[in-house]
């Protein structure tokens, strides 16, 4: 299968440090159903793409083990059926979580949503109300009060999908995420609307706070306690087991919130609308990303601040903003490319900025874009063709 010079979209991302983040893309030109995805490390100091091709599976979220003395960096990426890639210079390999997908309702629980690593320990959560946790070389329950008896299943046939009456159980986990290994918490959505849940004295039980809209992603709070969870309709809970959890939501706001994000004090969201800033109180949505953009992540160092699109990646140091394109795309015409003055002309040909009237002009590969004084602040060159 030949997958060079093919248009990508980011899908699923997670950082690494300060200036590399890791992407899960899949392919726009190929078939829905063909089973590949591409991972890519992103080094924003060498201005460079390092990436591999999964030909196993498409990825549907990605983690980071970080280095240690004594161990490589090791990459994960996780389907919707249960499997799972461990990448590193080092080496590739791949587990499966046994009972988990859509083959056979009968002896599968549901499809993946999300893959995390919480104080060196790796969970994943699903779709019946799942959570594994890795123990050694296997992939063990973690879901006592949550998990749906797969005899429920088993109800569901041509009578009951007939019945008008008849509600299918239903219940996703989204995330799980804690403090520490004694504070986890993980959000969804049931029959019931989307919850919170923690785990006590090895059981999950649900939070008495409840909201119609689902809640996607847990963020654990710079006090060490609370912790913050998003989801539809500008839901965003606030709060924690001991305290109990209040909505912060501005009922201006309908966007969904996928995931958040603590930098400078202030809480960054990404949005099915573009990038949110919580700060006093009050939601901002911010002009960086083109209004009606979906961001899908948004995830930071104590220095800097990342967030993906589906075609791009937008970096920011608490000064500027870096908005960074994979080459891949550089050649399709539907992507809006953005530069910022002083880095290198990814691509020949004509560039403009809308800070200075009459800027187009031709810049070869590799020319550096100039930069001068603007009222709209940083400048940036958008490619405006070949011709």
């Amino acid at each position: 299968m030949n997958l060079k010079n093919l248009n990508m979209s980011f899908i699923a991302g997670c950082l690494i440090d300060d200036d590399m983040f890791y992407i899960a893309s899949t392919f726009d030109d190929l078939d829905s159903e063909i089973q590949c995805c591409r991972m890519s490390i992103y080094d924003h100091l060498e201005r460079q793409w390092y990436y591999h091709d999964n030909v196993e599976f498409k990825s549907i979220s990605v983690a980071l083990i970080p280095k240690t003395e004594n161990s490589r960096r090791v990459m994960l990426s996780a389907s919707l059926n249960g499997n799972i890639e461990f990448y590193s210079s080092e080496n590739t390999y791949y587990e499966k979580i046994e009972d988990a997908g859509f083959s056979n309702p009968n002896f599968y629980y549901g499809t993946l949503n999300k893959i995390r690593n919480i104080h060196s320990n790796l969970y994943t959560c699903g779709t019946s109300g799942q959570i594994y946790k890795k123990s050694g070389e296997n992939w063990l329950h973690f879901d006592k009060g949550l998990l749906l008896p797969k005899n429920e299943y088993n109800k569901i046939n041509s009578a009951t999908i007939l019945d008008l009456n008849y509600q299918a159980p239903f219940r996703s986990v989204y995330d799980i995420n804690g403090h520490n290994l004694n504070s986890l918490y993980c959000c969804g959505e049931d029959n019931e609307g989307g919850f919170i849940a923690y785990h006590i004295n090895g059981e999950w039980i649900m939070d008495k706070k409840r909201t119609p809209s689902s809640l996607h992603h847990i963020e654990l709070c710079p006090d060490g306690i609370s912790v913050i969870a998003v989801g539809d309709y500008g839901t965003v809970f606030y709060g924690s087991y001991s305290s109990g959890f209040v909505n912060l939501k501005d009922i201006s706001i309908n966007d969904s919130f996928y995931q958040s994000c603590y930098f400078k004090k202030e809480l960054y969201l990404a949005s099915s609308n573009g990038l949110y800033k919580f700060s006093d109180g009050k939601f901002e949505l911010l002009d960086i990303v083109p209004l009606g953009t979906e961001v899908n992540t948004v995830e930071s160092t104590s220095n800097v601040l990342w967030a993906l699109t589906d075609k791009e990646i937008y970096r920011f140091d608490g000064n500027h903003w870096d908005i960074i394109v994979d080459p891949d795309n550089i050649t399709n015409e539907n992507v809006f490319i953005s530069i910022r003055a002083g880095e290198k002309c990814p691509q020949q040909g004509y560039w403009f900025t809308v800070a200075k009237e009459n800027s187009r002009q031709y810049f070869k590969q590799g020319d550096v874009f100039p930069d001068f004084d603007s009222a709209w602040g940083d400048v940036y060159w958008q490619f405006d063709g070949e011709d």
